[in-house]
């Protein structure tokens, strides 16, 4: 089995970083969390955004998404990543904390994806 994936293919790349890409910015979700100001409502939302993110990266990188865990590690070694993902990715969790920092982390998180539209194409 590990010989057979052991090519990532370049269809399933360009399918799997579209489909994710097409859903982190939750039009629904994050426009609310940005009304409610609610950080434990934003972050249930975030997660999946981020989720999706991390699919789109690991796919445009050619790399099965492994688990959670070591994500960061993985992150700094890819070469189709926008600029300083990593430190950007937390910035965005860590503004998403508070109440007043949900909207500037919706942005950052738009950014990127902005960004990784341009790579993929």
């Amino acid at each position: 089995l590990k010989e057979k994936l052991a090519e990532y293919p370049d269809d399933l790349s360009a399918k799997m970083g579209k489909y994710h890409l097409d859903r982190v910015l939750d039009r629904e979700g994050l426009p609310r969390a940005i009304e409610r100001k609610d950080p434990l409502f934003y972050h249930q939302v975030l997660e999946k955004s981020l989720d999706h993110l991390l699919q789109a990266l690991f796919a445009a990188n050619k790399v099965y998404f492994p688990s959670r865990k070591r994500n960061m590690q993985y992150l700094t070694g890819f070469t189709i990543a926008p600029e300083n993902c990593d430190a950007r990715l937390l910035e965005i969790v860590r503004f998403g904390g508070y109440a007043d920092g949900i909207e500037k982390s919706v942005q950052m998180l738009n950014d990127l994806v902005k960004e990784m539209l341009v790579l993929v194409s």
